[in-house]
């Protein structure tokens, strides 16, 4: 399915508990912006993070009918790396699940997404541009035409490894006494992950458990 079919998705609501800690910016339109302003986020990410994912919402004012394009205020994510690249807002995510460098400004889009896969580690910039601000997003400051938005940027940490009980990266014979500690309801050795015991994802650790970790063991 396109983007123009099945547009962002809905909301994993287990994902997004699961993930509650690693939101390091979250703007509820407390932020504004007057024409030809910008606001800079910097979001520190650690090494060896999974995903980066930030999203800039805002409500436009209604549009003039048959006037192409239809929006009123334009509002234009950005966000660049340690290192200067850059990625603007749905570049390459009509083609694909994640954002390609480079591109330039989204000037249609009142909903724009920036999907980085295995971030660069360091200190990423991301801006929010007020390009155009032609009538008031934002009646609360009466007599100023400015617009606010929503944004959120999240930092998706890699998958814990099931049965990788002492944390060494891998599976290894060296999980097996830790194993069999977590299925008998022993208290853990410092240090050991208990529950990565629980190799089928079910919520439980037990006998279940026991083929798909022998499975990790010997892949």
């Amino acid at each position: 399915l396109s983007r123009y079919k099945q547009g962002w998705g809905m909301a994993d609501v287990k994902r997004l508990y699961d993930m509650r800690d690693s939101f390091p910016v979250i703007i509820d339109e407390t932020d504004v912006l007057t024409n030809l302003s910008s606001t800079q986020y910097p979001v520190t990410v650690a090494a060896g993070q999974a995903a980066l994912r930030t999203t800039m919402v805002y409500t436009d004012p209604a549009g003039v009918p048959g006037v192409d394009p239809n929006r009123v205020n334009d509002l234009t994510l950005k966000v660049t790396s340690p290192s200067a690249v850059v990625y603007w807002g749905n570049h390459g995510l009509v083609e694909g699940n994640w954002s390609v460098p480079g591109g330039s400004a989204n000037t249609i889009d009142t909903v724009e997404n920036v999907f980085v896969e295995n971030p660069e580690a360091g200190t990423w910039t991301v801006e929010v541009f007020a390009d155009e601000v032609n009538a008031d997003g934002h009646p609360e400051t009466p007599g100023v035409d400015d617009v606010d938005y929503a944004l959120v940027v999240s930092i998706e940490a890699p998958p814990e490894l099931l049965g990788d009980l002492n944390d060494d990266g891998d599976v290894t014979p060296t999980d097996v006494p830790h194993f069999v500690t977590a299925l008998l309801g022993e208290p853990p050795a410092p240090g050991i992950l208990e529950s990565r015991a629980d190799v089928n994802d079910d919520g439980l650790k037990n006998g279940r458990d026991v083929e798909p970790f022998v499975n990790a063991l010997l892949e």
